[in-house]
């Protein structure tokens, strides 16, 4: 999904704004959506309660001429009941395209119409974003694998076997376009052998699994 949003702001209009929200991140405080939306405006929320809409509005106002793409990332956050802002959070939130010059590009891990959003403390069964078109991503191939890699790993370009033992840990991990976004900002010791790098992915898969498995949180009884 980063990737996606990546390529959309190497290739949008002129004319255009993409604004990037990784509700991961935000789900929790609806304040922190509002000032990732206000930052690359170049925008300071009139008041701590200013929502969305207004803040779009008022930016579009004086750029008339401007188009925003909207791309929220991980919008599965806001299936999660324990982390999402039950206060922030309401039902108007869900009428996030309903201003003409926005356009809503929304990316998920599972179809939005079959997940339960929890907006105002309560699960909403589906979506109540009416989308018009909706695209389930293809699977990444090898070679799509192999190139990702060579763009983040330029060093890879002249070491074949470190690039294909990289591309194979991603290629059969369960979460390979997790994984590979995982990946991408490590540095590589390219100087090694091939066993070495080996050790590596070893390392790097282990320390996935930790920081993507879900901690839990008892509650202990009164």
């Amino acid at each position: 999904m980063p990737r996606l949003g990546d390529d959309l702001a190497n290739h949008s209009p002129g004319n255009t704004r993409l604004l990037r929200v990784n509700m991961k991140t935000t789900a929790h405080a609806l304040s922190e959506f509002t000032q990732t939306i206000a930052d690359p405006l170049n925008l300071s929320p009139r008041e701590a309660k200013e929502d969305y809409h207004s803040l779009v509005n008022r930016y579009l106002r004086s750029h008339s001429e401007q188009c925003i793409w909207l791309c929220l990332e991980h919008f599965d956050a806001l299936a999660d009941a324990q982390d999402v802002d039950a206060c922030g959070y309401d039902l108007s939130f869900l009428n996030l395209y309903n201003i003409s010059q926005v356009a809503l590009l929304v990316c998920s891990q599972h179809p939005v119409r079959t997940r339960e959003l929890y907006i105002a403390g309560r699960a909403v069964s589906g979506s109540k974003l009416e989308f018009s078109i909706q695209e389930t991503l293809p699977p990444l191939r090898s070679d799509e694998m192999e190139s990702e890699l060579l763009r983040c790993f330029f060093e890879l370009s002249n070491k074949p076997d470190h690039r294909k033992a990289l591309a194979s840990a991603v290629y059969h991990h369960r979460k390979p376009a997790d994984f590979l976004a995982f990946l991408c900002p490590k540095q590589l010791n390219s100087a090694g052998d091939t066993a070495a790098l080996r050790k590596e992915i070893k390392r790097w898969l282990e320390e996935f699994e930790r920081e993507s498995t879900p901690r839990s949180t008892i509650a202990l009884g009164k």
